[in-house]
């Protein structure tokens, strides 16, 4: 294997766009045996709606992210990324059986997977990490992330046995997933300067615990708050690269990052 500085940066560049776009197509033919195909019954608006949400963006980035992976040679995500896409068909109830509804557990494969090689790359690249971020931002990041998940599983805790009645393992997907709501805006606000996904992400967990805290049982959002973060995830990540893109346009707006690199 020749090593991903020793090669054409061409050809790196090429291959996440190449698997992008071929990895939603085979995956398709993968699944057709097990008889998950077509667009199902739903209306044919919502059905190609989320063809596109759940499937084919989805699986066009994990497609990318696994390209990017393996130059890097991020083993773990990439194996996780793999052994999830083939072992998927065998873990999802029955009624995921159109490409648009298997596309919920492959937007969360995505997700997970996202999350895997951020850590793994990070870990891996230590002192890049540390010099791109600083010490303080990444310290700060990881104390928001745990206070952010203690915060949503504590205001769940009166549900805590329905929840996991309900969700199963899902509660520990939902820790991981409320730690990165936490990191990830915090990253963003203190080396970026960019605030509105601290502001989105406050904004949906204010809710979730207004509605634990002062709201029936019954109309709580945290157990869908819980599940659905790989939704959250990047759609925070888009809303500040909009705002990175409109601000860079004005000189006394520009994003300016809160906490320097260390030297």
């Amino acid at each position: 294997m020749v090593p991903a500085g020793d090669r054409p940066l061409a050809e790196t560049v090429r291959r996440p766009p190449v698997a992008a776009t071929l990895l939603p197509v085979a995956y398709a033919a993968y699944l057709y045996p097990f008889g998950i195909t077509g667009l199902g019954d739903d209306s044919l608006t919502a059905a190609l709606v989320a063809l596109g949400l759940l499937y084919l963006l989805p699986l066009a980035a994990l497609g990318a992210g696994v390209a990017v992976g393996v130059d890097r040679r991020l083993r773990l995500g990439v194996l996780v990324a793999v052994g999830g896409l083939v072992l998927l068909p065998f873990a999802v109830p029955p009624t995921l059986d159109s490409l648009p509804r298997i596309g919920i557990a492959a937007s969360m494969l995505a997700a997970g997977c996202g999350v895997v090689g951020a850590v793994e790359s990070a870990l891996r690249n230590r002192r890049a990490t540390v010099t791109r971020f600083s010490r303080a931002a990444l310290l700060c990041s990881g104390v928001v992330g745990v206070g952010h998940a203690t915060l949503v599983l504590w205001v769940v805790r009166d549900q805590y046995e329905a929840v996991v009645d309900a969700l199963g393992l899902w509660l520990a997907w939902g820790a991981v997933g409320m730690v990165a709501l936490g990191v990830v805006p915090t990253l963003l606000v203190l080396r970026f300067g960019l605030v509105t996904p601290v502001l989105g992400v406050a904004l949906l967990t204010g809710n979730a615990v207004r509605t634990d805290v002062f709201a029936a049982p019954v109309d709580s959002v945290t157990p869908f708050y819980l599940v659905v973060w790989f939704v959250v995830l990047p759609a925070i990540v888009a809303l500040g690269g909009a705002e990175y893109a409109v601000r860079r346009h004005f000189d006394h707006l520009l994003p300016r990052p809160l906490v320097g690199g260390d030297d």
